[in-house]
């Protein structure tokens, strides 16, 4: 961390929507801080390198700003779970408890398991594993 408020995260996006013409807004869920917004300035330009800033990706993040609604800065993808598509239930599934956990945690509310949890429970989605089935 320098003194011009930049600083490391890491999370996966749970939100993404514009914000402007060129930039997004995305929520990131964290270990450190619970909910956070943040923009990335350029991310809906076609040739972008912050185009990667997608909900159901987990993120490292190198962000920067002092105000309340920080900026991104670079990006790097660590995992993501864009296969969940492919079966309509399983999308739904993943996307029904990030929305659930949108309303139930909420800024600077440190959620140490929470991430891991959400994590995992994405990952079993995505591998269709025989104990959470995605369809009846």
């Amino acid at each position: 961390m320098s003194g011009s408020g930049e600083c490391r995260l890491k999370g996966l996006c749970i939100k993404a929507s514009p914000l402007g013409e060129n930039d997004r807004l995305i929520t990131i869920l964290t270990d450190e801080q619970g909910i956070v917004r943040l923009a990335v300035p350029g991310a809906r330009r076609p040739k972008s390198s912050l185009a990667a800033a997608t909900p159901l990706t987990y993120l490292s993040l190198q962000i920067f700003g002092k105000r309340n609604l920080k900026s991104v800065r670079q990006i790097k993808i660590l995992k993501s779970y864009s296969g969940l598509g492919k079966n309509i239930e399983c999308l739904a599934a993943a996307q029904a408890i990030t929305e659930l956990t949108f309303l139930l945690v909420g800024n600077n509310d440190k959620q140490q398991d929470y991430l891991s949890f959400l994590i995992g429970f994405i990952y079993l989605k995505s591998l269709k594993k025989k104990i959470l089935k995605c369809s009846q």
